[in-house]
């Protein structure tokens, strides 16, 4: 038989004890799905009461109403409880009638939103401003560009004129 570990945990209204051969083994006979010994709620038994317990049932969970010294069994008693009212409803209550809930003050909210629009219709104008002027600019460049060529191509045909006149009254 493998060698038994006991641990406890504290689950709910209960101090529970365990003896299992791993923590694998503890947080399945509890049904847990979470590491408890990670975050702290599980961990080895200290308790020699407990300890004894446990090693006589081992795999078997056992409890006990937190912060009591009564023994570790499979199912503890729960505590009685007086059949006593703390307090007797009188009769029917009518309830409260109910306060119409005021509309929060929207009043800035749709100021904000208003100023959006315009600082996005504002954008959209300068947008297209700016667009025509980069298309006028590209037309510009162009007229200039041919006007340039043209020139230069006159020019050459001056230059190449000179020098051909200038070979021949050599």
């Amino acid at each position: 038989m493998p060698r038994l570990k006991t641990f406890q945990a504290h689950l709910g209204f209960f101090d529970t004890v365990v003896a299992a051969p791993s923590q694998k083994a503890a947080l399945e006979a509890w049904g847990s799905r979470q590491n408890l010994f990670h975050d702290g709620t599980a961990r080895l038994a200290t308790d020699e009461d407990a300890i004894k317990a446990a090693l006589a049932k081992p795999g078997v969970v056992l409890k006990r109403l937190s912060g009591s010294s009564d023994p570790f069994v499979e199912q503890p008693a729960l505590p009685e409880v007086s059949g006593k009212l703390r307090h007797k409803p009188s009769g029917k209550t009518e309830p409260a009638p109910k306060k119409p809930k005021r509309q929060p003050d929207r009043s800035k909210l749709d100021a904000t939103k208003r100023a959006l629009d315009a600082l996005k219709q504002e954008r959209e104008a300068i947008q297209m401003e700016f667009a025509t002027r980069e298309r006028e600019l590209r037309e510009e460049k162009a007229a200039r560009e041919r006007d340039f060529k043209r020139r230069e191509t006159e020019l050459r045909r001056d230059v190449e004129r000179e020098q051909r006149a200038l070979r021949s009254s050599r």
